[in-house]
């Protein structure tokens, strides 16, 4: 069987030949994608062994809490200690819990961790990270049967939690189905109320003792683009063809086919959207490398609440399915859209992949933390404190950060097309101009090269494209592209052709 593919050779051509074109009508830009398979066929993408798609989070949070284990590639063999760090913005009472692999039977269980009588005080003060166990404790935590992948899982509430409400008369290491679980979480936010708990959760690979097994690291990608709406009103953009480009530029970089989820257009619903980031979580693993690409119309709104948000707004993207309050009004219905915190939060459950986020869109550097914005002189200019200069993503000493600003991993690595203050531009029917640009350099690599390397050739051509366009037009606004996070420590490389 034959496959049709688009060289290196012919992707630069392409490239330079819209480049050329560059007269042709451009247009703003919200950036979104278009028209592929609905749902996640990609045969390549399937669950990982024992995983599962449990996902233990409250409807609303108005806190954030960390967990963390004491080795970076999560792997324990039987018999060896484990230490979780665990944290919190807010005071209050945390409780470690671990969902076990599934055994033969098919059956999987959660057992408590902390707190038991070995384990007692669980209370925890905020941004004050704790290790459990704690140094001055004999007991441990060690890796056992059933071997396989555990989920381990911090709860944080403000108030103690009544175990009785798991069917238990105290907290102890004791076996819990996900039923039980479940239902006692459902009857606390029916008490108390959905904002008085947030949760994390980390997951481990445990081995016999001497078992020779290393899972293989792999490359995934999450590509989501919308040119078109149910809105009639939002203008169209050129998604399949951004979402062409960056298929097979990537796929250049390793992140193949069968491992990628493109949603487009009429598919990137936002159901869609929280089904596939869940995908993403349960087939990718610890030290997997993750490309999450976002196309499509962006917006900013003003926070609800004046602790919401430090910078006092909101960015949002747009989904195929978003609504507005009125036909025709330009205001959107937020709970149709994905706010900046949601995305964050969706990024903080692949934490401990490396994770590159390319969001491409009007206003979308309100998506990453203000601290981290260029600044600009009174005539536009950028000033010399650069965005990329800034170390980011560091929760245990950015907590506010973590909450709130929220691509919120410290292994992952943003890109914004533009600042949040900023539209991004598209050349009609063709590309993105930030895409574009990102793709020219990246099939260029000879070998490989740091993301912040790609980042500023590719942020060089974009203020020289704009500059340009300015002298024609001087009504053309800036458009400034940001990065955020360990740019250079995430190395991107050609895949060799055998």
């Amino acid at each position: 069987m034959t496959k049709n593919t688009v060289t290196t050779k012919h992707l630069t051509h392409i490239i330079t030949t819209i480049l050329l074109c560059v007269m042709m009508t451009i247009g703003l830009l919200s950036v979104q994608i278009s028209g592929q398979e609905p749902e996640f066929r990609k045969k390549g993408f399937i669950p990982k062994e024992n995983g599962t798609s449990t996902a233990i989070k409250p409807k609303h949070s108005n806190f954030q809490v960390g967990l963390s284990v004491d080795k970076s590639d999560h792997l324990y063999y039987e018999g060896e200690t484990i230490a979780f760090t665990l944290e919190s913005s807010v005071d209050g009472y945390y409780y470690l819990i671990n969902l076990q692999p599934k055994m033969d039977n098919g059956e999987q269980n959660f057992i408590v961790l902390a707190p038991t009588r070995h384990f007692p005080s669980n209370e925890i003060k905020a941004g004050k990270p704790i290790t459990i166990p704690l140094q001055d404790e004999d007991r441990t935590i060690e890796a056992q049967a059933p071997f396989g992948k555990d989920t381990i899982v911090l709860i944080v509430s403000k108030k103690p939690l009544n175990p009785q409400v798991f069917g238990l008369d105290h907290f102890e290491p004791k076996l819990l189905t996900i039923e039980q679980f479940n239902r006692g979480f459902s009857a606390l936010e029916v008490l108390e109320g959905s904002g008085f708990w947030d949760s994390d959760r980390v997951e481990i690979t445990t081995l016999p003792k001497n078992s020779t097994h290393k899972p293989k690291q792999g490359k995934f990608g999450l590509f989501i683009a919308v040119g078109k709406y149910q809105i009639p009103s939002l203008s169209l953009l050129p998604s399949v063809q951004n979402i062409e480009i960056v298929t097979e530029t990537f796929q250049q970089l390793g992140y193949d086919g069968n491992a990628v989820i493109t949603l487009v257009d009429e598919n990137a619903t936002l159901a869609n959207i929280k089904k596939a980031f869940a995908k993403l979580y349960e087939s990718t693993d610890a030290g997997d490398e993750v490309v999450i690409y976002w196309f499509g119309h962006g917006d900013r709104m003003a926070a609800t609440e004046a602790t919401d948000s430090p910078d006092g707004e909101r960015g949002y993207l747009i989904p195929y399915d978003s609504k507005e309050r009125r036909p025709d009004s330009g205001l959107f219905v937020p709970e149709t859209l994905i706010s900046d915190l949601e995305f964050g939060n969706m990024i903080k459950e692949i934490k401990n992949r490396k994770v590159l986020v390319i969001i491409d869109a009007c206003f979308s550097g309100t998506f990453i933390d203000p601290a981290s914005q260029e600044q600009k002189t009174p005539d536009g200019q950028v000033a010399t404190e650069n965005a990329e200069e800034k170390p980011l993503f560091d929760f245990k000493t950015r907590l506010d950060a973590f909450r709130t600003k929220s691509i919120s991993q410290k292994d992952a690595v943003a890109i914004t097309a533009a600042a949040r203050d900023e539209k991004a531009w598209a050349v009609k029917d063709r590309f993105s101009i930030a895409t574009m640009l990102l793709c020219k350099h990246l099939i260029r690599l000879e070998d490989s090269a740091s993301v912040y390397d790609v980042f500023q050739a590719m942020k060089d051509d974009v203020l020289k494209f704009i500059a340009e366009q300015q002298e024609k037009n001087p009504s053309f606004t800036i458009q400034t592209p940001l990065i955020q996070g360990n740019a250079e420590q995430f190395l991107l490389k050609k895949v060799k052709k055998m």
